[in-house]
């Protein structure tokens, strides 16, 4: 798929694996996709039109999350990491655990929009 990527969020699971949930504007179009890795191996990966209204919440969530006070987070409290692309590949990368997101409203309320997009048998309580 190609397109300008604007957020990217990787969210990590169990035995190595990893979810990424890309958000895209391809021309007119918000477009959001979620690949599930094994290792360095996709699984499977799924391609979703996303309602420019909810592309505007997130972009006014981010707004509200104070990036300039996150910390350095240990890895050992990493859950996932978001990068923020201000360019085509120039791009801000933040890491997330679970204490920042009880802090930062803003940055849950985007996690929130982007998991959505996450497979239902998934485990998604450790985010929100």
């Amino acid at each position: 798929m190609s397109g300008r990527k604007l957020i990217s969020f990787m969210a990590k699971s169990k035995n190595q694996d990893h979810i990424i949930v890309t958000l895209f504007k391809k021309n007119i179009q918000y477009l959001v996709r979620t690949e599930y890795m094994h290792r360095d191996d996709k699984v499977k990966e799924t391609n979703q039109e996303i309602d420019r209204n909810l592309v505007y919440r997130i972009f006014c969530a981010l707004e509200l999350a104070k990036f300039d006070e996150i910390v350095n987070v240990d890895n050992a409290e990493k859950v996932a990491n978001i990068k923020i692309y201000y360019g085509d590949q120039e791009y801000l990368e933040f890491s997330i655990s679970k204490d920042l997101l009880k802090k930062e409203k803003g940055l849950n309320d985007v996690i929130e929009c982007l998991i959505n997009y996450i497979d239902d048998s998934l485990n998604r309580e450790i985010f929100v």
